[in-house]
């Protein structure tokens, strides 16, 4: 693998961090609610909140 193949790598791991940070504060705060009285988030966000806070905690 040459140079240019590992920066490749590098910067779509980048993004991907990027995206996974995104989308853990965009889910962090859609939890406001205007009543307060509950959580408002789709399940498939909350699994991809917990899967993206996971991975970023593990680098």
């Amino acid at each position: 693998m040459n140079n240019i193949d590992t920066l490749k790598i590098e910067l779509l791991d980048s993004r991907k961090r990027n995206e996974y940070a995104e989308v853990v504060l965009t889910s962090l705060l859609r939890l406001l609610d205007n009543d307060k009285q509950c959580f408002k988030i789709p399940f498939d966000d909350v699994v991809t909140t917990i899967e993206g806070a996971i991975l970023l905690l593990q680098e």
